[in-house]
């Protein structure tokens, strides 16, 4: 198994105990939390030295799952971010749909960015107070979405991208009581602060804005200030007027309250009001500078400061309705770009965040959730020996083979409960639209066709079997065409999938003259664009791996088709972006904490010979009484104690689960996970892999029995 961490911290998903010297009563809704002590695991997975291989992968399993869990608080100091909205975005998935991201993002959502207070405004009628806040708005769009290549260029490889589309973010301040915005004129300016800026509205309508686009200064007398890369100086002052030099050129500027504005060089000038006194030190006057005093601006027309030709924010004045009564108007900025392609500053994870004007806000894509990879192949194999089976004779076979890549990443044949690391596909003349499924035996190393006596195998629209990837389950599907079979992998069967609706990737396989499998595609040992497709397209012939909706990676098709291969990495649990809304750059808050994942370097996997009691550590015992020596004295039972005593409290086709509190070790537990056969134990073991799934079905029981890997299949028990 590799291990792929792709999130920088992992908040942890349970809430963990630390152990006391006496022990209240456990049921298995408290697992894993009793094994941990401050928040590390402290405990041993032990198996019996006797035991089948089964037992030890299911071991396996569960000593994986719970070396994950242990993590230390860890406090950010100054560096951490408050006041930001966040979610976890499934891939190929509306951002802002379900519950994701808000659509609608406000002042409460993220404080330290979005203000709401009051404007004060003076018109001819008077002057009155008026509440108003600033929003963030998310579009719903289908193209509103994280893509992978397997959805969109290959170009992007295996790192997936937020697709983001024109109007797809926008900006508002929004008055929320009435307003009449016929009333805003140069003699009676709406003042507000729009994207962290203080702008002075002169005229405002659904079509246009006009707004001063200079800012304001104070200056003595003599002073020279530095505006861009030109020197302004009040060279003098008069009661009604100011005598200003920008870059040398020396100018009279009138300081009526109604004068215009007059040009020196480059900058436009305004006198505001004038101070004049019996000196030039003394002297003052407000000038309003910059290249226009003011400016208008229509719908759809560049943002402040924003690329004219080629303007990445652009006004929305569609929300400014004029009149009187009933009118809440709202100024708005959206985003007019779209990101879709490689070549663009798309966001991916850790880079190009969509950012506001004015560093105002960002929308970031902040990285990937934590998972890890199993790694599965199929590939066409000659010379297996089917001899030993009823349903062939063959002891060459030409077969296709499903492996995984280490014992713990299991396949599960057909639509049983048989697990194993190794299936082979079979058909031949006589079989007609039939593929025969072989499987590797793991307690004797065989290749076997039948599970419980009962030949194994798929007409056109069957079940092969199953990829069982911990939370991922990924099935296998058979169907046979009137040229070559396709083995289709269906992501849609994945319990517990969040946004997306799943898809399909087929693999074709290559059928020579007897109807036996020759390889894949159309050619064997050659690249074809049909040996694999995903969710419709052909990726056959593509060169760079190629990444799906729920995380797994096909990886290199083309080398790999070549060589009548198919390699594919699959995730385990459903992977998805982190997608924040936020401030620019971090809120500096002091004594924040994340969950910072701990790497177990001791022991954790035991066999019972290896146990001397006490240890003082928590035990979770995998086996029966008849493999597991710990077992055994949990139970209160002899060494070995088989089914065939009577004396189990589980009988043949289940598997068992119980806590012990106290039982082996006074103030520790220990966790019993048995079962009739090596492959039920495999089966409980799968459910406390699996514990968050089926928490509902473990909450309130100290003990349960499991038929299936299924809530159906566990059922309470004493």
């Amino acid at each position: 198994m590799k291990e792929k961490i792709i999130a920088t911290l992992f908040t942890a998903i349970m809430a963990l105990s630390t152990v006391s010297p006496v022990l209240a009563a456990y049921t298995l809704g408290d697992y894993p939390g009793f094994l941990f002590t401050d928040h590390n695991l402290d405990a041993y997975v032990v198996a019996g030295a006797d035991a089948k291989p089964a037992d030890v992968v299911g071991m396996t399993d569960v000593a994986v799952r719970l070396a994950g869990e242990s993590y230390t608080p860890t406090s950010c100091g100054a560096a951490g971010a408050t006041g930001v909205e966040t979610a976890n975005v499934p891939f190929y998935t509306n951002v802002s749909s379900g519950n994701f991201l808000k659509p609608t993002i406000k002042y409460y959502d993220i404080p330290s960015v979005l203000k709401h207070g009051t404007v004060d405004f003076t018109s001819a009628d008077g002057s009155d107070t008026y509440d108003y806040e600033e929003i963030i708005y998310l579009s719903n769009q289908n193209d509103f979405q994280i893509k992978d290549s397997a959805r969109a260029s290959k170009d992007f490889l295996t790192t997936p991208a937020l697709f983001v589309p024109t109007g797809g973010v926008k900006y508002g301040w929004k008055f929320d009581e009435t307003f009449n915005v016929s009333k805003v004129s140069s003699t009676y300016p709406l003042t507000i602060t729009l994207l962290g800026k203080e702008i002075k509205i002169t005229s405002l309508s659904t079509s246009s804005i006009t707004a001063t686009a200079a800012e304001e200064y104070y200056i003595a007398g003599g002073q020279s200030i530095t505006i861009g890369t030109h020197t302004v100086t009040l060279e003098n002052v008069g009661t009604q007027s100011a005598a200003v030099s920008v870059d040398g050129t020396t100018k009279v500027v009138n300081c009526a309250s109604d004068a215009a504005s007059v040009t020196i060089g480059a900058l436009k000038v305004k006198c505001t009001s004038s101070l004049s006194r019996e000196s030039l030190e003394q002297s003052a006057a407000y000038l309003t500078i910059g290249e226009d005093i003011s400016k208008s601006y229509n719908d759809g027309t560049a943002y402040v400061g924003q690329d004219k030709n080629n303007p990445t924010w652009v006004w929305d004045l569609s929300q400014v309705t004029t009149g009187g009564a009933g009118a809440k108007p709202e100024i708005m900025v959206k985003f007019d770009q779209s990101y879709n392609d490689p070549d663009d500053p798309i966001p991916q994870p850790g880079k190009n965040p969509i950012v506001l004007p004015n560093n105002y806000a960002k929308i970031s894509f902040d990285g990937l959730t934590t998972y890890t990879v199993g790694t599965y192949t199929f590939e066409y194999k000659t010379g297996v020996d089917l001899t030993k089976n009823s349903e062939s004779n063959d002891n060459s076979a030409q077969a296709f083979k499903i492996s995984s890549g280490d014992s713990s990443d299991p396949l599960k044949v057909g639509s049983t409960t048989q697990y194993t690391d190794t299936m082979y596909l079979y058909t031949n003349n006589s079989a007609n639209n039939r593929v025969w499924i072989f499987w590797r035996d793991v307690s004797d190393g065989k290749i076997k066709n039948a599970v419980s006596g009962t030949a194994q195998y798929a007409d056109t629209g069957g079940t092969i079997g199953y990829i069982t990837y911990q939370d991922v389950t990924l099935k296998l599907i058979w169907y046979n065409t009137t040229t070559n079979p396709v083995l289709s992998i269906d992501e849609s069967s994945i319990s517990g999938i969040e946004g997306i609706t799943g898809g399909v990737y087929n693999i074709t396989l290559l059928q020579d003259g007897n109807k036996k499998i020759a390889g894949l595609g159309t050619t064997a040992a050659s690249a074809d664009a049909n040996d694999v497709s995903v969710y419709g397209t052909t990726i056959g012939t593509r060169d760079e791996d190629v990444l799906t909706d729920i995380g797994a990676v096909i990886k290199a098709p083309k080398s790999n088709a070549g060589s009548d291969k198919v390699v594919i990495e699959v995730p385990s649990v459903q992977v998805k972006g982190i997608l924040t809304v936020g401030p620019y750059s971090g809120v500096a808050v002091t004594g924040d904490t994340v969950n910072k994942v701990v790497p177990i370097t001791n022991a954790v996997a035991k066999l019972d010979t290896e146990i001397s009691l006490p240890v003082d550590k928590n035990i979770v015992l995998v086996g029966g009484p008849a493999v597991n020596r710990l077992s055994a004295q949990a139970m209160g039972l002899t060494y070995p104690t088989y089914g065939s005593s009577g004396l189990l409290p589980f009988g043949s086709g289940e598997g068992y689960i119980k806590v012990f509190d106290g039982t082996l070790e006074t103030g520790k537990v220990a966790v019993l996970v048995a079962g009739w056969e090596a492959g039920d134990t495999r089966n409980a073991c799968s459910v406390l892999q699996k514990y968050t799934q089926f928490a509902t079905e473990l909450t309130g029981n100290v003990a349960v029995k499991v038929t299936s890997v299924t809530s159906a299949g566990i059922t309470p028990a004493t």
